[in-house]
């Protein structure tokens, strides 16, 4: 933009609009798995053209889930841990899916 005074004299500046994350969905939204089992969580970013799809992940229940940078989730122990993606462009727009991990069966079948 610039602006002219009465004068002739004359300035400008820039003006950037930005556009936040509106929408931020986790693939699947709720996932139960084994302890030791792993698996990576999809997200879409809305809307498409949005610059900046970066995320930052999070589990609410670290003893029972971990979440690595690039949404690969691993179960630690039995129960329930909510994972979140936070949008990285500053609108604060989050995803999550509630992950439930499980002891691994065991074999009670015995031979004598």
């Amino acid at each position: 933009m610039t602006v002219k005074t009465y004068n002739g004299k004359t300035g400008s500046c820039t003006v950037t609009v930005k556009q936040y994350v509106t929408k931020l969905a986790l693939s699947p939204t709720s996932k139960t798995l084994t302890v030791g089992d792993t698996f990576t969580l999809g997200k879409t970013v809305t809307p498409d053209t949005e610059n900046d799809k970066n995320v930052t992940w999070a589990s609410g229940n670290t003893a029972v889930a971990t979440v690595d940078g690039n949404g690969k989730v691993t179960g630690k122990k039995a129960g329930t841990a909510k994972i979140t993606a936070t949008a990285k462009d500053g609108g604060g727009v989050k995803g999550a899916c509630t992950v439930t991990v499980e002891e691994k069966a065991t074999d009670s079948l015995r031979t004598t």
